[in-house]
């Protein structure tokens, strides 16, 4: 992910971060913030750090200093959640998390191509991300010491991956979702029934390892859900929060007259 994959990545809707700021000590927040910083120091060249302190520059005499509790030769280092706002005229003082990533994101040299708006919609990622790891782990947590106890099958393996890739920016933000989060989270034990289409054989590319494959995986999972066959047809399974959008799309529409 380059400098600008970590800043243009944030292409979801914006809202008021100055509301209901999440506390300073929110678990959620704090590994949203690590994986943050990671992303930032392994794409950008805005921090330096000395194995105990990260420095990130904001510009005009100031920056942010961050403890670094575990230096990573692998690029995952471990950051302490007592955050400094420095000044050359003012030197050191105390920032909370939340306002210390608010100044990260809308103050730091990231360069041209981190707009405002961009800024602002990383900000209101991150700060969801936080908040959504934060409800998992409220909403699971009487489950995690007995999962921890055994090897899990993969739909429990799927489930139990509560905190998003280490390395992010805003690794399990929603912001795309709008209320359908216990359906469709699979941290939140969420389950649905996939959406089958019919489709016309031509109107259908399949990238494939090997030819045939695909439909061959594809018709065994529609005998699995007990979808009947449709001569001339190949039953495609679709996620139905994809597909409610999908169907809307000018392209997919002519698709669906056409029949």
């Amino acid at each position: 992910m380059r400098q600008d994959t970590a800043l243009l990545a944030a292409d979801g809707r914006a809202r008021d971060v100055q509301e209901a700021p999440p506390s300073p000590l929110s678990f959620g927040l704090h590994h949203v913030a690590g994986g943050l910083l990671n992303a930032l120091l392994r794409e950008t060249a805005i921090g330096t750090h000395d194995g105990t302190t990260l420095r990130l520059a904001l510009g005009g005499g100031r920056w942010l200093e961050i403890p670094v509790v575990h230096d990573s030769p692998a690029g995952r280092h471990g950051f302490a959640a007592e955050w400094r706002f420095v000044s050359a005229q003012a030197g050191p003082k105390p920032i909370s998390l939340h306002d210390g990533l608010a100044r990260l994101l809308r103050e730091g040299a990231f360069g041209d191509l981190a707009t405002p708006g961009h800024r602002e919609k990383l900000l209101a990622r991150a700060l969801d991300a936080g908040a959504a790891i934060d409800a998992s782990i409220a909403a699971r947590g009487a489950e995690l010491a007995d999962a921890l106890t055994r090897s899990p099958e993969f739909l429990a393996a799927e489930q139990g991956l509560l905190l998003g890739h280490p390395v992010h920016p805003a690794p399990k933000s929603r912001d795309a979702f709008q209320g359908e989060d216990r359906t469709y989270a699979p941290e939140l034990g969420g389950s649905f029934s996939l959406i089958w289409l019919a489709v016309a054989p031509e109107a259908l590319i399949i990238g494939e390892a090997a030819p045939g494959f695909g439909a061959r995986a594809m018709a065994a999972m529609a005998q699995a859900d007990r979808v009947p066959a449709e001569p001339g047809r190949v039953l495609l399974p679709m996620h139905p929060w994809q597909w409610a959008r999908l169907q809307k799309t000018p392209e997919v529409a002519a698709q669906i007259d056409r029949g």
